[in-house]
């Protein structure tokens, strides 16, 4: 079982990293070859996802409005840093 959580853990900082660095990436090449810097906020991931709510809030408009502006490569590094320093005990 130990084995397990500790292969989960290591998937989940890989995973973080990795995901804010494609993301972040991507975002500087599109910023570096036309000027302009894509808005992916967690609210887009959302929307990826196929989450309705994400394209028409009906509830919580104040939580949608703080989703759409907390960007999403921010949120994947800060998953990975903060399960690789839960990992690293």
């Amino acid at each position: 079982m130990a084995k397990v959580v500790e292969g989960l853990g290591v998937l989940l900082v890989v995973a973080g990293l990795l995901g804010g660095a494609i993301v972040g990436g991507w975002q500087g090449l599109v910023w570096l070859s036309s000027g302009v810097l894509p808005d992916v906020s967690v609210l887009t991931a959302l929307h990826w996802l196929g989450m309705a709510w994400a394209t028409n809030p009906t509830a919580l408009l104040g939580v949608h409005k703080a989703l759409s502006s907390i960007p999403l490569a921010a949120v994947l590094f800060s998953i990975g840093g903060v399960a690789a320093c839960l990992w690293a005990k």
